[in-house]
C-alpha cells in the first residue's frame, strides 16, 4: 500500500510540477523581448490538469499579440526611416489603440 501511495503522489506531482517548470521557462524568455521570436506555442500533455491547458491558451494569445505588436513597431520605424511620417503615425496609433484595448 505504501508503494502504491508513493507512486500515486509521484504521478500527481509530475502532472503539476512539469507544467509549472515549462511555464516558468517560457515566461523567462518573454522578459527578454529580443528572444520573443524563439518562444514556441505552449502545449501540455493530455493528462495534465485542465487549468494548465487554459493557462497555456491565454499565454499563447499573449505571446502572439506581443509578436504582432513588435512587428508593427518595426514597421513604424521603417516608415520613419523612409520619411513617411503619416504611415508611421497611423501604425503607432494602431499599436496604442490595441494596447488600450479599444
Amino acid at each position: 500500500m505504501f508503494i502504491s501511495t508513493f507512486l500515486l503522489i509521484g504521478h500527481i506531482a509530475q502532472r503539476f510540477v512539469g507544467p509549472i517548470i515549462r511555464l516558468k521557462r517560457e515566461i523567462s524568455q518573454i522578459s527578454s523581448l529580443s528572444e520573443l521570436e524563439k518562444i514556441e506555442e505552449v502545449r501540455f500533455r493530455k493528462g495534465d490538469f485542465v487549468i494548465f491547458h487554459k493557462i497555456a491558451k491565454d499565454f499563447n494569445l499573449i505571446t502572439k499579440k506581443m509578436k504582432e505588436l513588435k512587428e508593427k513597431v518595426k514597421k513604424s520605424l521603417d516608415f520613419i526611416k523612409e520619411g513617411d511620417i503619416k504611415k508611421a503615425e497611423k501604425t503607432l496609433k494602431e499599436i496604442l489603440s490595441e494596447l488600450e484595448n479599444r
